[in-house]
């Protein structure tokens, strides 16, 4: 718990001096693009709150030998060096905004590469006997699948980056989740390990949300997939009593919001999967919802967007921790949720008069007729 508050004040007051310090280095860290389909801010801001979150690891880090135990600070001390491609290539695009998606998918996938070599974590198990046997004699399939489930959450989790506190607040509640469950498995390594993260992105999460004085960028959210999937595979891999399908349901709210916009740009739209587009979840939640609430100031609708969606990430992770050594449960919780994310995708874009929609409406004063008329 005192490496928590220590990475928490770290990352607290980094963030504090890069916001305060942008006079300097604003004209290339700040987000000047106000009018991408992504883009939400009214504001400069700078988009390199990943350099705090690193800040924050680092110097926990530093403090191995007095205040962590040695296990957990030998896997930390190789997980960093293993994602710093990835987090480089982030920061790197927060500066320059000229790096192509696709050279950044390749480089997260070299960094699941250094994880499953020189880290040693990789996907164990998937609880079926006849796909573990597999699994176990063709190591190539536990390499491409670590490969997809890391470089898979790295840009998932800033797919879902689009409104202040958001993806930090979405992966809080993960990493919470991560470390009830490692505690619950008496697992001190990837407790530790969940508790520094935690503090790191809460002391980021103050100057973010919900002013929005700084964005978790790129190499923010870059450093935060890393390490959520490292983590939970690492507690998957060391703890047979967890049920494989724990990760799923623990970030099924940026899995499956990535799996859908892919589906929906290749099947639907015919369009390039990695073309940015503004039908994402939350954006549709911005667009129908929380900017037409009439008792709420214009410049809290950005932020006033994220509980909606910290609802909807918590169920899926609060049955991944109810049910933790529970495969069967699990797995329908999963179903549900996917079921339940398409059914309030569906009425989001295509507002049908159904009864309890119109209640949702009328409860927080939102004028349909005048959402109706304005084109998503």
């Amino acid at each position: 718990m005192e490496m928590l508050i220590y990475a928490f004040l770290v990352s607290l007051l980094s963030s504090g001096l890069i916001v305060l310090s942008s006079t300097f280095h604003g004209h290339f860290t700040n987000d000047l693009d106000f009018h991408s389909v992504q883009k939400f801010h009214v504001q400069p801001v700078p988009r390199v709150g990943g350099l705090a979150l690193l800040a924050a690891l680092f110097i926990v880090w530093l403090l191995r030998d007095q205040k962590m135990p040695q296990d957990s600070i030998v896997e930390l001390g190789w997980l960093l060096p293993a994602g710093l491609p990835i987090i480089f290539v982030g920061l790197l695009e927060d500066v320059t905004k000229k790096i192509p998606a696709r050279l950044r998918l390749y480089v997260s996938l070299l960094s699941a590469a250094l994880v499953y070599f020189f880290v040693n974590i990789y996907f164990a198990r998937i609880d079926c006997a006849l796909l573990d046997n597999m699994i176990v004699a063709l190591p190539v399939v536990s390499f491409v699948m670590t490969l997809l489930v890391i470089a898979g959450t790295i840009h998932a989790m800033n797919m879902i980056d689009g409104f202040n506190g958001l993806m930090l607040g979405v992966s809080l509640t993960m990493f919470a989740g991560i470390a009830l469950v490692s505690h619950a498995v008496d697992d001190t390594l990837v407790l530790d390990i969940a508790l520094i993260c935690i503090g790191a992105i809460a002391g980021l999460f103050v100057v973010n949300f919900p002013l929005g004085k700084i964005f978790a960028g790129d190499g923010g959210a870059y450093l935060i997939g890393f390490l959520l999937s490292t983590t939970v595979l690492m507690l998957v891999q060391r703890n047979k009593e967890v049920s494989a399908w724990f990760p799923c349901l623990l970030i099924s709210y940026p899995l499956f919001e990535t799996l859908f916009s892919i589906y929906r740009k290749v099947f639907l739209r015919k369009i390039p999967a990695m073309r940015p587009d503004g039908l994402h979840f939350h954006m549709l939640v911005y667009k129908r919802i929380t900017r037409h609430q009439q008792w709420m100031r214009k410049w809290m609708n950005n932020s006033m967007t994220s509980p909606y969606l910290w609802l909807l990430a918590l169920i899926g992770i609060v049955p991944a921790i109810l049910f933790w050594n529970n495969t069967i449960l699990i797995s329908l919780s999963c179903a549900f949720f996917f079921v339940f994310y398409l059914i309030i995708y569906w009425y989001l874009v295509f507002f049908k008069d159904q009864l309890f929609f119109l209640r949702f409406l009328k409860f927080f004063n939102i004028n349909k007729k005048e959402v109706i008329e304005e084109s998503i």
